[in-house]
């Protein structure tokens, strides 16, 4: 019974112990127009636990802009949103309060007057400045960067917009001087500088107006006058022209009919107005080209009809000359022979997994054949009259010898960039065959190359040129590597005895292949001669030959000084 006693006594006083629980409070107010003072519906506020960091919402005030948080004692920061549904396009400065709330605590009164922050309205218009412009997406960007506001906006049915811009700090103002950019789709883009956002509270009136596209449309037929679908019309401005921004394409539908648009949006109030290029292709056809001008903007040319050709066909094989083996991947290039000699193809091809090719839309003429693979011997056709449709061609191509190896210095470190040039011996002359550059560590490698001796020349500025003969077998790979040793170099002048002008003209180690040429100051720099004593001369048509320098060249150093007096010949 005793025992019972006490613990009923320790029992209530626990009771009298124990803290009474702490009670919610509230937070309430208002939240208005600092202009006006008239209620802000439907705008959000959040309170966050100091202590906690977590966030209670009330997600959107009152018809009579009213609020009320329901909270546990602590401290809190009250903050307004920016953007309010009813209102779109409307920015208003966020506000902050940071309030202690006691345990059952009605605080009251709470209000919030918030101001709006500056905007950007107006109209977009066609360029008759009349017609309303839809869909429109306009940017605009501070000067002083996005951080001081930014912001975007859309022109609906009647060409309007409402932005505001919004800082980073939604508490500050985005006042300040302002970038418009406006693009759409069959309109020049357009840009506006200095619009001047002056305060809170204020509209700023842009009205602009976006130059449309212009339209070139026609159709496209063959010989036979029939309709010609999938052919591709090409418009590029001329060369020479103020402005280039691209070159503007259309397809044909099934009745050969095309229309092409010519606006731009990457560059900034454009105009379409200029010279151009037109040109039509397809597979199969010879190419058509042709010009036009636009002298207004808006302007649609109609009837812009073009007729194009079926060309010939070169068609054939590509296989190995030891076994008749299909060659996948071989290159067949066509070079009209009416033309300067160049790198670029006029017509070209690749083979398939059955060593086939075929080229189409040839026009009629004289062509240069090439036709190349790695690791086979490079064949050219100087001849091929293509007056009809050729099939059946079979080229044989030879495999190719290799040489790779190895260009380095006396301590073994590769030399990087070296310029290795094979030249193919024939008559006692070096003839250039081909020629590649080492890698990072030194290493080359140089394939498809006929059987024979070859002469191999490495070039650098730092080191003395080295030759070295190698034999190629058909199939097989041979290793030369080659060991550069230090070179100088020689600089000087060449300048006119009568005049004291420079002169142009050919300056050269004697008794090497080392030789340059004086530039337009008269200037000349030899590198890669090997160290030595060394001979130099001059070598021009329009002068006597002078007495040869002799100068003492040090690896790794610059020999100036070397100058020549040349005097004109009688």
């Amino acid at each position: 019974m005793r025992k019972l006693l006490i613990s009923l006594a320790v029992l209530g006083a626990c009771a009298i112990a124990a803290p009474a629980l702490a009670a919610d409070g509230t937070i309430s107010g208002t939240v208005t127009r600092a202009a006006d003072g008239t209620a802000i519906s439907g705008i959000w506020l959040s309170a966050q636990n100091v202590s906690t960091r977590a966030y209670t919402y009330v997600y959107g005030t009152g018809a009579d802009g009213s609020y009320s948080f329901t909270l546990a004692p602590g401290t809190y920061d009250i903050a307004t949103y920016t953007t309010v549904t009813a209102e779109p396009n409307v920015f208003y400065l966020r506000k902050l309060s940071t309030l202690t709330l006691a345990s059952g605590e009605v605080k009251s009164g709470q209000n919030f007057a918030l101001t709006r922050g500056g905007q950007f309205s107006g109209h977009v218009y066609a360029a008759d400045g009349v017609t309303p412009v839809n869909g429109v997406n306009l940017s605009f960007v501070n000067a002083s960067g996005n951080t001081f506001g930014y912001g975007y906006a859309t022109t609906v049915s009647d060409g309007s917009y409402v932005m505001s811009p919004t800082p980073t700090d939604t508490t500050q103002s985005a006042v300040g001087t302002y970038t418009l950019t406006l693009s759409k789709s069959g309109y020049f883009s357009a840009q506006v500088s200095g619009l001047a956002l002056t305060g809170d509270e204020t509209t700023v009136t842009q009205n602009v107006s976006l130059t449309p596209a212009s339209t070139v449309a026609g159709t496209i037929l063959d010989q036979n006058g029939a309709a010609v679908a999938g052919a591709t019309v090409s418009i590029a401005k001329s060369v020479g022209s103020s402005l280039y921004f691209g070159t503007y394409t259309a397809t044909t539908n099934a009745a050969g009919a095309y229309t092409v648009s010519i606006f731009d949006t990457s560059s900034y109030n454009g105009t379409a107005v200029s010279d151009y290029n037109v040109t039509v292709s397809k597979s199969g056809y010879i190419s058509k080209t042709s010009t036009l001008s636009i002298t207004a903007d808006g302007t649609a040319l109609t009837a812009n009809n073009y007729t194009v050709t079926l060309g010939k066909t070169y068609s054939g094989t590509v296989v190995a000359k030891s076994n008749s083996a299909a060659i996948a991947n071989a290159n067949v290039y066509l070079y009209k022979r009416n033309k300067a000699r160049v790198d670029v193809p006029d017509f070209s091809a690749t083979t398939n997994g059955s060593g086939a090719f075929s080229i189409a839309g040839i026009q009629t003429g004289k062509y240069r054949v090439k036709v190349v693979k790695n690791k086979y011997v490079t064949i050219v056709i100087d001849a091929l009259n293509v007056r009809a449709d050729i099939s059946g061609v079979t080229h044989k191509l030879d495999l190719g010898g290799t040489i790779t190896g190895s260009i380095y210095t006396g301590n073994r470190v590769g030399v990087d960039g070296a310029s290795v040039i094979i030249y193919a011996l024939s008559n006692g002359k070096q003839v250039t065959y081909a020629s590649t550059t080492a890698d990072e560590s030194g290493n080359y490698t140089v394939s498809g190359l006929k059987a024979g001796t070859y002469r191999l020349k490495i070039i650098t500025t730092d080191y003395v040129t080295q030759l070295a003969n190698v034999a190629v077998k058909t199939g097989k790979t041979t290793t030369k590597n080659l060991k550069l040793t230090a070179a100088g170099s020689i600089e000087g002048y060449v300048t006119d005895r009568e005049t004291g002008l420079p002169v142009s003209a050919w300056v050269r180690v004697v008794g090497t292949s080392t030789v340059t040429t004086s530039d337009l100051n008269g200037f000349f720099t030899l590198d890669g001669v090997a160290p030595g004593k060394r001979k130099v001369t001059v070598i021009s048509a329009y002068y006597d030959m002078p007495k040869q320098i002799t100068v003492t060249v040090t690896a790794g150093k610059t020999k100036t000084g070397t100058n020549f007096v040349l005097r004109p010949k009688q």
